[in-house]
C-alpha cells in the first residue's frame, strides 16, 4: 500500500493577495496594486493540459424526416411477435382424462362417453382416429380383462405393417360388442 504526498504548498497561497494603498493622501477611491502571485504547481500524476488552440467544433448533419406515406394510407401493422409464437405452440390437452377402465359392464357406458367429451375437447391434440384409438388403449386398468382385451387390440395394430390402429367407428364397435351388454346397448339408444 502506498503513501499519499501531500501538496507542496499551504492554504494561504490559495488566498487573494494582500492589497496594498499609496502613501499619498486618502481619496475618495483608494488605488489597489496587485502583488505578484506565483502560479501553482499542477496536481502530481495528472499530465499538464495542452497549449494548443481548440480545434474545430464539428457540427451535426441536419436531421433528416421520414417520407411521407404512400397514397392510400399506412399498410396494417405487422403481426405482435408474441402472438406470432403462441400460436406455433404445440397444443395441450384439456379437461380430466377419464378414469382407467376395469371391466365393470355397468361403467362401461359412461367410461365411453368420458371417453368421447375428451377427445372432442382435445381435438387439435389428438388430430386423426388412430391416435384417440391408440391413446384410449392406454385407459385400461392394469391386472383386468379390461386391460388384458386392450393389450390384444394393441398387439394387433402393432403386428401391421404399416401399423394401424383402424378407424374410431370400428374402435367403437368392437368396445360396445365386449363390454356393453346388448340389453344395456338397447336401452341407451
Amino acid at each position: 500500500m502506498g503513501l499519499i504526498a501531500e501538496p507542496s504548498f499551504s492554504a494561504a497561497d490559495l488566498s487573494t493577495p494582500p492589497v496594498q494603498t499609496s502613501s499619498t493622501p486618502p481619496s475618495s477611491t483608494p488605488v489597489q496594486v496587485p502583488t505578484k502571485q506565483t502560479p501553482l504547481p499542477p496536481p502530481r500524476g495528472n499530465p499538464p493540459l495542452a497549449q494548443n488552440p481548440p480545434t474545430a467544433v464539428q457540427v451535426p448533419a441536419p436531421i433528416q424526416q421520414a417520407p411521407p406515406p404512400p397514397p392510400g394510407g399506412n399498410p396494417p401493422p405487422a403481426l405482435n411477435p408474441p402472438a406470432a409464437n403462441i400460436a406455433a405452440a404445440p397444443p395441450y390437452t384439456i379437461g380430466t382424462t377419464p378414469d382407467a377402465f376395469d371391466g365393470n359392464l355397468a361403467k362401461a357406458e359412461s367410461f365411453w362417453n368420458a371417453l368421447e367429451n375428451y377427445y372432442t375437447l382435445n381435438n387439435v391434440v389428438y388430430t386423426n382416429e388412430g391416435q384417440k384409438v391408440a391413446a384410449t388403449l392406454t385407459h385400461f386398468k392394469m391386472g383386468t380383462s379390461a386391460r388384458d382385451w386392450a393389450s390384444d387390440c394393441l398387439a394387433t395394430a402393432l403386428e401391421a405393417t404399416p401399423i394401424t390402429y383402424g378407424t374410431w367407428a370400428n374402435f367403437k364397435t368392437k368396445f360396445r360388442e365386449q363390454f356393453i351388454p346388448p340389453q344395456m346397448q338397447v336401452e341407451s339408444i
